[in-house]
């Protein structure tokens, strides 16, 4: 049960910590992310989940194919600063099947702050996204942590560009 509702934070992290509605029209804004490597269409491949106890030592590490999600999630990163992304779940039965739930598409803005820094805000929140590009800035992990009174988790969500 523990680990369901874990998942179901997983599926809030993901809704919420990406992106919200953004009308501002700033050029210079655009012209300073058209060259950034996050800018695209991406397809959502893979979402993991990695819980820890730094009170007991225990860790909880689940991956989830987000491929078996109908429709395929996506992403997408306008240079302009806005940003839509599938909002996903996975539920994990007692046989350890699991499911995908969608949840529809959440907006919201982003900006570069550093190398691999990315600052993503859905309505009042903003969290601190790590970004880890490879195979030629053509698949990324965006990684949020977050620590808790005694506990961390972090959050990866790996997308491939279309």
């Amino acid at each position: 049960m523990m680990i369901k509702n874990l998942f179901y934070a997983l599926a809030f992290f993901i809704s919420i910590s990406f992106l919200a509605c953004s009308d501002d029209d700033d050029n210079s804004s655009s012209s300073s992310n058209s060259n950034d490597p996050l800018v695209g269409e991406w397809d959502v491949v893979e979402v993991s989940f990695t819980y820890e106890d730094t009170e007991t030592g225990d860790i909880i590490e689940e991956s989830f194919d987000a491929t078996i999600c109908d429709p395929n999630p996506t992403a997408k990163f306008n240079s302009d600063g806005s940003a839509t992304l599938s909002s996903i779940g996975f539920d994990v039965d007692i046989d350890e099947n699991v499911t995908c739930e969608n949840y529809g598409i959440v907006n919201g803005t982003w900006e570069r702050a550093g190398e691999n820094n990315y600052p993503i805000t859905f309505e009042e929140e903003t969290l601190e996204i790590e970004t880890i590009f490879s195979n030629n800035n053509n698949t990324v992990i965006l990684r949020y942590t977050e620590e808790d009174e005694g506990e961390i988790e972090t959050e990866n969500m790996k997308l491939v560009r279309q």
